[in-house]
C-alpha cells in the first residue's frame, strides 16, 4: 500500500506514472486526464475533494440507472448509518468520490476516522456477514492465499500466515458481489497517540527482538497505515510496552487478551517498531 501498488506481477505507482492514467483513460476518458504528468507549480488552485455521507447517499438515489458497484457502496454505507455510525466518520475515496466508477470493473474504498467509529462498525459488520444469504462476504483461508499472490503483498508473514487472519479482518470484503476496502485512519487526537519516539542514541543499529505478548489494548491496532499494539510480555514484571506498526498486513491481528508472536525493531526501552517486510505480529492462541 502507499505510493506503489502490485497486481499480477505488475507494480504500478499511484502518483507519477502516466502509463496507469493512459490505462484508465482507455476504460473511462471522460474522467481522467489524457496529457501525463503535471507538473506542481502549473498548478493554481487545489480543490480538496470532499462528499458527506448524506449528499453521497442523496445523490445516488436520485440516479435512474445505478451501476452495481454504487449499489454496493451505498448499501454498505447506508446499513453502518442505520446501525449508529456516526456519518461524519464515514468517508469513500477512490473513482466513487469522483463518480467514476467503472461497470464491472471498479471496487470501492470507504474511509472510517477514529477508533470508535472503526470498534462500532467492526461490530456491525461481523453481524451482516453472519446473517443467512448476507450480501456481505469475507474471502476464505484460500481465496486469501490468492489475494496474497495475486496483489504481492509486502510482508514478512507467509502466504499461510497471512491467510490465517485476513478472512476475520472487517476492512477487505464483497459486498453484493463487489469488493471493498475501508481504510480506518485516526482522529487529530489519535495521531498524536500514535506518534512513537525517536530512538535511543545508545542503540545505534537495528536491535530486532522475537517475543510473545498478551495483546492489553487493541483500541489502536486497527488503523491502515500505521498502527499501534499495546502489550505485556507473556515473560516481564507486567510492564506495557507499545509496539507501533507500518506493515498494513499485521494490522487488525488479534483482539485484547489474545497472544501474539511479534519480532520488532526495539526503539527504546518502552517501545517497538514494525515495517513492511522487516519484522511481523501473529497471533498464537485465542482468547478462551
Amino acid at each position: 500500500m502507499g505510493h506503489y501498488w502490485t497486481y499480477e506481477g505488475v507494480q504500478y505507482s499511484r502518483l507519477g506514472d502516466s502509463e496507469t492514467v493512459r490505462n484508465y483513460m482507455g476504460i473511462n476518458p471522460s474522467v481522467f486526464y489524457n496529457d501525463g504528468y503535471i507538473q506542481p507549480e502549473q498548478i493554481e488552485r487545489v480543490i480538496p475533494a470532499r462528499i458527506t455521507m448524506n449528499d453521497f447517499l442523496e445523490f445516488t438515489r436520485k440516479l435512474d440507472d445505478v451501476s452495481l458497484e454504487r449499489k454496493a457502496a451505498y448499501d454498505l454505507i447506508n446499513h453502518l448509518v442505520e446501525e449508529g455510525v456516526n456519518p461524519a466518520a464515514i468517508g469513500i475515496t477512490g473513482s466513487m468520490l469522483l463518480k467514476g466508477e467503472v461497470r464491472g470493473f471498479s471496487d470501492f474504498d470507504l474511509v472510517l476516522y477514529g477508533a470508535e467509529a472503526i470498534g462500532k462498525s467492526e461490530k456491525i459488520l461481523r453481524s451482516l456477514s453472519a446473517v443467512p444469504n448476507s450480501p456481505l462476504y469475507y474471502r476464505t483461508k484460500e481465496e486469501a492465499k490468492k489475494f496474497y499472490h495475486k496483489y504481492s503483498v509486502l510482508t514478512d508473514l507467509s502466504d499461510e500466515e497471512f491467510a490465517d487472519t485476513f478472512p476475520g479482518k472487517v476492512s477487505q470484503g464483497i459486498m453484493i458481489g463487489i469488493p471493498f476496502s475501508i481504510f480506518q485512519v485516526p482522529t487529530a487526537e489519535e495521531v498524536k497517540i500514535l506518534s512513537e519516539p525517536k530512538k535511543l542514541n545508545n542503540i545505534q543499529s537495528p536491535e530486532r527482538e522475537i517475543f510473545n505478548a498478551i495483546l492489553e489494548n487493541d483500541s489502536y491496532s486497527k488503523f491502515t497505515y500505521k498502527a499501534l499494539y499495546q502489550v505485556k510480555k507473556t515473560e516481564n514484571d507486567g510492564k506495557i510496552y507499545n509496539i507501533f506498526c507500518y506493515d498494513r498486513a499485521c494490522t487488525e491481528q488479534a483482539q485484547k487478551g489474545e497472544t501474539l508472536l511479534i519480532d520488532a525493531e526495539k526503539l527504546d526501552e518502552n517501545s517497538y517498531i514494525v515495517y513492511a517486510q522487516a519484522g511481523f505480529i501473529k497471533p498464537l492462541a485465542k482468547k478462551v
